[in-house]
């Protein structure tokens, strides 16, 4: 289970639209060796959210990792979805993408790439979504969706 520790904030998006602008605003911030842990339920925005830091992003449900080109680096795009139970081969990969962005969906298991993370929480509300922000860069990618 992921912990909530330090600054906390919160973001309320209101469509798809405001979805992928809280994407791009947080992909301006990103750096080499940055690790973005997505959690939420089916549907709650994590994809979507991604395409707004890479265009033409697609869920990695099915390939398990995505990889895109960014700046002067990769993003590495995993999804533990389908994972019951932990899939080593692809673990040593994700420890050895220093040198890259790392977001993971459903980041269900203990990894030490983790610890040094910045971890979005992806809430369904009836009418929006909330995203919960903690951890490294918190009140970064907090400020600069804040500056719209």
């Amino acid at each position: 289970m992921l912990k909530f520790e330090g600054e906390t904030f919160k973001v309320l998006i209101k469509d798809e639209k405001e979805m992928i602008k809280f994407g791009s605003k947080v992909g301006s911030c990103l750096e080499k060796g940055d690790v973005l842990l997505l959690e939420g339920k089916l549907g709650s925005g994590k994809t979507t959210f991604v395409r707004g830091i890479i265009k033409d992003a697609f869920s990695p449900s099915f390939t398990l990792l995505n990889k895109y080109n960014f700046k002067d680096t990769q993003i590495y795009h995993f999804d533990f979805y389908r994972l019951e139970k932990p899939d080593y081969d692809l673990f040593i990969e994700l420890e050895e993408v220093e040198d890259a962005v790392v977001i993971v969906e459903w980041p269900k298991f203990d990894i030490p790439i983790f610890e040094k993370s910045t971890i979005l929480k992806f809430i369904i509300f009836e009418d929006h979504r909330e995203v919960i922000i903690c951890g490294e860069k918190a009140r970064e990618f907090y400020q600069s969706y804040s500056k719209k």
